[in-house]
Protein backbone atom coordinates (compact mmCIF):
# COMPACT_ATOMS: atom_id res chain seq x y z
CA UNK A 1 0.00 0.00 0.00
CA UNK A 2 1.51 3.52 -0.50
CA UNK A 3 2.48 5.25 2.24
CA UNK A 4 0.82 8.93 3.15
CA UNK A 5 2.52 11.58 3.83
CA UNK A 6 -0.04 13.15 5.84
CA UNK A 7 -2.31 11.68 8.73
CA UNK A 8 -5.11 12.85 10.44
CA UNK A 9 -4.74 11.41 13.75
CA UNK A 10 -8.55 12.12 16.74
CA UNK A 11 -8.41 10.91 20.28
CA UNK A 12 -11.45 10.87 21.84
CA UNK A 13 -12.96 9.54 24.62
CA UNK A 14 -17.49 9.37 24.42
CA UNK A 15 -19.21 10.87 27.39
CA UNK A 16 -22.03 10.33 29.63
CA UNK A 17 -24.84 10.99 26.76
CA UNK A 18 -23.67 8.15 24.99
CA UNK A 19 -22.84 4.46 25.41
CA UNK A 20 -19.53 2.65 24.25
CA UNK A 21 -21.33 0.46 22.30
CA UNK A 22 -23.03 2.97 20.13
CA UNK A 23 -20.18 5.09 19.93
CA UNK A 24 -18.62 2.43 18.34
CA UNK A 25 -21.11 1.70 16.19
CA UNK A 26 -21.10 4.99 15.11
CA UNK A 27 -17.84 5.14 13.94
CA UNK A 28 -17.32 1.93 12.61
CA UNK A 29 -20.69 2.15 10.65
CA UNK A 30 -20.80 5.82 9.26
CA UNK A 31 -17.89 8.04 10.12
CA UNK A 32 -15.08 5.74 8.91
CA UNK A 33 -17.06 4.89 5.67
CA UNK A 34 -17.31 8.74 4.67
CA UNK A 35 -13.66 9.14 5.49
CA UNK A 36 -12.87 6.69 3.30
CA UNK A 37 -15.31 7.90 0.17
CA UNK A 38 -12.73 11.04 0.23
CA UNK A 39 -10.18 11.33 -2.32
CA UNK A 40 -6.63 11.09 -0.88
CA UNK A 41 -7.42 8.93 2.08
CA UNK A 42 -5.32 6.36 1.82
CA UNK A 43 -6.83 4.26 5.30
CA UNK A 44 -8.91 5.01 8.50
CA UNK A 45 -7.40 3.00 11.56
CA UNK A 46 -8.91 2.95 14.62
CA UNK A 47 -7.44 1.76 18.09
CA UNK A 48 -8.25 1.54 22.01
CA UNK A 49 -5.38 2.55 24.46
CA UNK A 50 -4.13 0.33 27.47
CA UNK A 51 -2.53 3.37 28.29
CA UNK A 52 -3.10 6.95 28.32
CA UNK A 53 -6.05 8.88 27.79
CA UNK A 54 -7.91 9.71 25.48
CA UNK A 55 -8.91 6.28 25.24
CA UNK A 56 -10.34 6.07 21.72
CA UNK A 57 -7.52 6.95 18.47
CA UNK A 58 -8.05 7.31 15.31
CA UNK A 59 -5.59 7.44 12.44
CA UNK A 60 -6.68 8.40 8.83
CA UNK A 61 -3.46 8.32 6.45
CA UNK A 62 -3.33 10.88 3.84
CA UNK A 63 -1.82 11.18 0.38
CA UNK A 64 -0.94 14.21 1.43
CA UNK A 65 -2.33 16.54 4.35
CA UNK A 66 -3.75 18.93 1.74
CA UNK A 67 -6.71 16.22 1.08
CA UNK A 68 -7.91 17.75 4.31
CA UNK A 69 -8.83 21.30 2.88
CA UNK A 70 -10.11 19.46 -0.24
CA UNK A 71 -13.32 20.08 -2.28
CA UNK A 72 -14.62 16.53 -1.61
CA UNK A 73 -13.22 16.48 2.25
CA UNK A 74 -15.17 19.70 2.79
CA UNK A 75 -18.32 18.80 1.44
CA UNK A 76 -18.46 15.29 3.60
CA UNK A 77 -17.84 17.53 7.02
CA UNK A 78 -20.62 19.92 5.73
CA UNK A 79 -23.12 17.16 5.15
CA UNK A 80 -23.52 16.48 9.20
CA UNK A 81 -26.10 13.36 9.75
CA UNK A 82 -28.09 13.88 12.60
CA UNK A 83 -26.18 10.57 14.29
CA UNK A 84 -22.72 12.74 13.50
CA UNK A 85 -24.25 15.27 15.16
CA UNK A 86 -25.83 13.90 18.45
CA UNK A 87 -21.94 11.97 18.72
CA UNK A 88 -19.99 15.27 18.34
CA UNK A 89 -22.38 17.04 21.53
CA UNK A 90 -21.69 14.08 23.71
CA UNK A 91 -17.82 13.65 23.45
CA UNK A 92 -16.00 14.44 26.65
CA UNK A 93 -12.80 14.82 24.67
CA UNK A 94 -12.02 15.05 21.31
CA UNK A 95 -8.01 15.99 20.15
CA UNK A 96 -7.60 16.48 16.34
CA UNK A 97 -4.17 16.79 14.90
CA UNK A 98 -2.88 17.05 11.07
CA UNK A 99 0.39 15.76 10.41
CA UNK A 100 2.99 15.87 7.89
CA UNK A 101 5.30 12.67 7.46
CA UNK A 102 9.31 13.72 8.41
CA UNK A 103 10.44 9.90 8.61
CA UNK A 104 10.21 6.51 8.03
CA UNK A 105 12.36 4.00 9.86
CA UNK A 106 12.01 0.59 8.99
CA UNK A 107 9.71 -1.49 6.59
CA UNK A 108 6.34 -2.34 6.95
CA UNK A 109 5.46 -5.33 7.94
CA UNK A 110 3.05 -7.63 5.95
CA UNK A 111 0.37 -8.23 8.91
CA UNK A 112 -0.76 -5.00 10.99
CA UNK A 113 1.17 -4.90 14.28
CA UNK A 114 -0.83 -6.44 17.86
CA UNK A 115 -0.05 -2.89 19.51
CA UNK A 116 0.83 0.58 18.89
CA UNK A 117 2.79 3.20 20.87
CA UNK A 118 2.02 6.59 20.32
CA UNK A 119 4.43 9.60 21.82
CA UNK A 120 2.92 13.18 21.42
CA UNK A 121 5.75 15.94 22.86
CA UNK A 122 7.91 18.65 22.23
CA UNK A 123 11.29 19.39 21.12
CA UNK A 124 13.62 21.39 23.89
CA UNK A 125 16.26 21.31 20.60
CA UNK A 126 15.90 21.43 17.18
CA UNK A 127 16.99 17.44 16.51
CA UNK A 128 14.46 14.94 15.69
CA UNK A 129 14.82 11.77 17.15
CA UNK A 130 15.49 9.34 14.53
CA UNK A 131 17.43 11.96 12.55
CA UNK A 132 20.70 10.35 12.23
CA UNK A 133 21.57 6.47 11.39
CA UNK A 134 23.11 5.59 14.86
CA UNK A 135 19.86 6.43 16.39
CA UNK A 136 17.50 4.73 13.82
CA UNK A 137 19.60 1.63 14.52
CA UNK A 138 19.11 1.99 18.28
CA UNK A 139 15.15 2.13 17.60
CA UNK A 140 15.01 -0.50 15.80
CA UNK A 141 17.40 -2.62 18.01
CA UNK A 142 15.19 -2.53 20.99
CA UNK A 143 13.29 -5.22 21.55
CA UNK A 144 9.46 -5.46 20.54
CA UNK A 145 9.49 -2.56 17.99
CA UNK A 146 8.95 -2.35 14.34
CA UNK A 147 8.82 0.37 11.62
CA UNK A 148 8.52 3.56 13.61
CA UNK A 149 7.17 7.09 11.90
CA UNK A 150 8.10 10.34 12.60
CA UNK A 151 5.46 13.12 12.30
CA UNK A 152 5.11 17.04 13.22
CA UNK A 153 1.95 19.36 12.75
CA UNK A 154 2.09 22.73 11.61
CA UNK A 155 -0.53 23.84 13.94
CA UNK A 156 -1.29 23.34 17.42
CA UNK A 157 0.74 21.47 20.56
CA UNK A 158 2.43 18.80 21.55
CA UNK A 159 4.50 19.22 18.10
CA UNK A 160 5.58 15.79 17.29
CA UNK A 161 4.03 12.58 16.67
CA UNK A 162 6.23 9.31 16.92
CA UNK A 163 4.09 5.96 15.74
CA UNK A 164 5.99 2.83 16.91
CA UNK A 165 4.52 -0.69 15.34
CA UNK A 166 5.16 -3.22 18.44
CA UNK A 167 4.69 -6.90 19.17
CA UNK A 168 5.47 -5.82 22.69
CA UNK A 169 2.81 -3.63 24.63
CA UNK A 170 5.71 -3.14 27.96
CA UNK A 171 8.62 -1.10 25.78
CA UNK A 172 7.14 1.58 26.64
CA UNK A 173 7.78 0.91 30.39
CA UNK A 174 11.77 -0.37 30.09
CA UNK A 175 14.48 2.18 30.73
CA UNK A 176 16.29 1.54 26.99
CA UNK A 177 13.01 3.20 25.22
CA UNK A 178 12.81 6.33 28.17
CA UNK A 179 16.56 7.09 28.07
CA UNK A 180 16.15 6.79 23.70
CA UNK A 181 12.44 8.57 23.31
CA UNK A 182 13.67 11.71 26.02
CA UNK A 183 16.86 11.94 24.09
CA UNK A 184 19.26 12.92 26.63
CA UNK A 185 16.62 15.93 27.68
CA UNK A 186 16.07 17.13 23.97
CA UNK A 187 12.22 15.52 24.41
CA UNK A 188 10.31 17.38 26.91
CA UNK A 189 6.47 16.52 28.28
CA UNK A 190 6.03 13.15 26.55
CA UNK A 191 2.30 12.19 26.62
CA UNK A 192 2.04 7.92 25.54
CA UNK A 193 -0.74 5.88 24.26
CA UNK A 194 -0.21 2.09 23.93
CA UNK A 195 -3.24 0.94 22.19
CA UNK A 196 -5.14 -2.17 20.42
CA UNK A 197 -6.35 -2.44 16.75
CA UNK A 198 -10.25 -2.01 16.82
CA UNK A 199 -12.09 -3.93 14.58
CA UNK A 200 -13.88 -2.29 11.86
CA UNK A 201 -16.47 -4.39 10.47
Amino acid sequence: MQEGRGLLAVWMDPGQGINEDEFNEWYNKEHVPERLGIQGVLSANRFSSLQGIPRYIALYELTSIDVLSSDDYLSVRRAVTPWTRRIGRNLERNLRYEYELLETIGPQSAEPSPYLMLARYNLGGEKLPGSSTESDAAQLSLPGIGRVRHYWTPSGEPKYLSVFEMEDPDVSAKDDWKRLITDGGAIADVEINVAVPIEID
